[in-house]
């Protein structure tokens, strides 16, 4: 997925999460497996804070995300993590803005059986 641009408080492409507490993306890879881009946008959480959400979690699940490219995205204020990536092979992070205020910018490794 491409923005028109990565403004956080003027024009350009912003995906704000409306719900506290929840992921704004959620992948979950199918047993052949996935691939995810992400460019030249912003992803912004509804309030910041430790309640729970991530703006991109990648979740252990029946298959692994074989590509994960995240490039030109401006990240702001996640509840827990900013991304969060369970279980993948090629992760290439370029050019990002973490605008975390406290939270935890990446989170990378195997997911525990309870999924956390």
């Amino acid at each position: 997925m491409r923005g028109e641009g990565q403004a956080e408080y003027s024009s350009g492409a912003r995906i704000q999460q409306q719900r506290p507490g929840k992921d704004l993306f959620l992948v979950e890879p199918i047993a052949q497996g996935c691939s995810i881009g992400l460019s030249n946008m912003v992803l912004r959480a509804n309030g910041g804070g430790l309640s729970g959400g991530a703006l991109l979690r990648v979740a252990k699940a029946a298959g692994t995300c074989n590509t994960i490219r995240i490039a030109e995205v401006v990240l702001a204020t996640p509840q827990s993590h900013a991304i969060d990536i369970a279980n993948s092979d090629d992760v290439l992070i370029s050019r990002c803005l973490f605008d975390v205020s406290g939270a935890q910018c990446i989170r990378m490794g195997l997911a525990s059986p309870t999924g956390g």
